[in-house]
């Protein structure tokens, strides 16, 4: 009797490899293979019963790669102690989803899924050996990236449609394989999901699958197909799946604020199947160790909290920053400090006008190290890290010991969110004041100096000794 088997492999968000095939096994339909995640896969079966069947992978496997094995076997009855896999490098495989279904007048319906770590890098054949001859077809597929730990499985058999599996949680981004065997003499029908095809057989007993991605975390799903057949006996099924979840490194990773004693903010994770997603302020300046896919970019986003006169950045002015993953194990240590900074606006005039004078500078710190501008006389707005101190020059460059442009106010300060400093220079010039008294006598009192200093009327009481002002 004829048999054919579909089998589909979902990775991501809804991303499928389905084949359709039957004895004599002929693939039907490949779609959407991603090939990020799965370097290759290989479809082979025997052309009669046997014990044992051979598959080799085209291409080179490499050290680590995660090599999954269907197999699906169909005619006598045989439990899944007396079904063995092995390969090339003699890795350890590992059995898992295990169904039969009892025929209903027809044949027993067994499949398997194995699994093991590539323990070399090179050419591989899988073989499976049974105690039993059995119509037997394997599907062998080479994966990087995905985890022999936390797998998780779930079988279903029955009877009529849907065919399902329960208790099926598997993690976002899980490699997901399963199939559906039922008995039938021709499909008339198949409603599967977006990006899979269901491929009818002309009068051959055929499987199906239907696959779902689960949120991240889990979250019950369930595997199923609906069909419709003509059959020459009872509707009887049975359903396998196993998820493969992402490999996974430990990122430790610090974030400080600065300057010391700020505010903090709370950094948004996301990329990598990263877990957890945020770190909050209560964390700044400790480490904490993320989970992630290995050799991935992590993207760390410095929250909204910002205002028109406030903001979060990390050094150059942006709000996030990448964190590439190791290949394996634990990773070095990530560090980054971001800034709490204010707005300040300044200028400059001058009073008196004059030539011969530069504009001043503005010195002051941004991004923890000492940053410094030229002011105009045009209000120009700046950010400064929050509490650090800044100043302007005082006088303006091009002053000499007679003629100088100085400023008598607001010409140091600490950075304030939303401040506005405006700096006068006034055009002064150097007096030297003296007074002396011919002939002497009594009684009379020292001159005063009258002038205009920093906009301001003043006096000075002169004195016999030679005095600048």
């Amino acid at each position: 009797m004829r048999r054919a088997f579909t089998i589909g492999v979902l990775m991501g968000t809804l991303l499928f490899i389905a084949l359709t095939f039957y004895t004599p096994f002929t693939p039907i339909h490949v779609a959407n293979v991603h090939a990020a995640s799965v370097v290759q896969t290989k479809l082979c079966y025997a052309t009669a019963q046997s014990t044992s069947l051979s598959c080799s992978f085209s291409s080179s496997v490499t050290q680590g790669d995660l090599l999954v094995v269907f197999v699906a076997l169909n005619y006598n009855s045989i439990s899944s102690s007396q079904i063995s896999v092995t390969d090339s490098f003699s890795d350890s495989f590992t059995g898992v989803a295990y169904v039969q279904k009892t025929p209903d007048n027809l044949n027993f319906f067994q499949s398997e899924i194995f699994y093991a770590t590539a323990a070399s890098t090179g050419s591989d054949t899988i073989t499976v050996s049974l105690s039993v001859s059995e119509w037997i077809s394997l599907f062998i597929m080479d994966a990087q990236g995905y985890s022999t730990s936390n797998i998780v499985t779930s079988t279903g058999t029955g009877s009529g449609s849907p065919t399902s599996v329960t208790s099926f949680s598997p993690q976002a981004g899980s490699l997901v394989i399963g199939v559906t065997g039922f008995e039938g003499s021709s499909l008339t029908s198949c409603s599967p999901p977006s990006g899979f095809t269901c491929n009818a057989v002309n009068n051959n007993n055929v499987f199906s699958l239907q696959v779902y991605d689960a949120s991240y975390g889990g979250g019950i799903t369930t595997l199923s197909t609906s069909f419709s057949a003509t059959l020459s006996g009872k509707q009887v099924w049975s359903m396998s799946a196993a998820a493969f979840p992402f490999m996974t490194v430990s990122q430790p990773v610090v974030f400080s604020v600065a300057p010391s004693g700020q505010p903090a903010d709370t950094i948004t994770l996301s990329g990598c199947s990263v877990s957890p997603t945020s770190i909050p302020t209560s964390d700044n300046g400790v480490t904490v160790t993320l989970t992630a896919q290995p050799s991935c970019t992590i993207t760390a986003t410095l929250s909204s909290s910002s205002t028109a006169n406030t903001r979060y950045v990390f050094s150059g002015g942006g709000t996030s920053v990448s964190i590439t993953t190791c290949a394996s194990g634990t990773c070095s240590t990530y560090s980054a400090t971001y800034y709490y900074q204010v707005s300040e606006s300044f200028a400059y005039s001058v009073s008196g006008g004059g030539t011969g004078y530069s504009a001043p500078t503005l010195s002051y710190t941004q991004y923890g190290s000492a940053a410094s501008a030229t002011l105009s006389t045009t209000a120009t707005t700046y950010w400064l890290d929050a509490g650090t101190s800044w100043s302007v020059t005082n006088p303006l460059g091009g002053s000499t010991s007679s003629e100088r442009w100085q400023a008598n106010a607001n010409t140091a300060g600490t950075a304030s969110a939303g401040a506005s400093v405006t700096i006068t220079y006034y055009n002064q010039y150097a007096f030297t004041v003296s007074y002396s008294v011919a002939d002497g006598g009594t009684g009379y009192s020292a001159p005063t100096f009258s002038y205009t200093q920093f906009g301001s009327a003043t006096t000075y009481t002169a004195t016999t000794t030679a005095t600048t002002i």
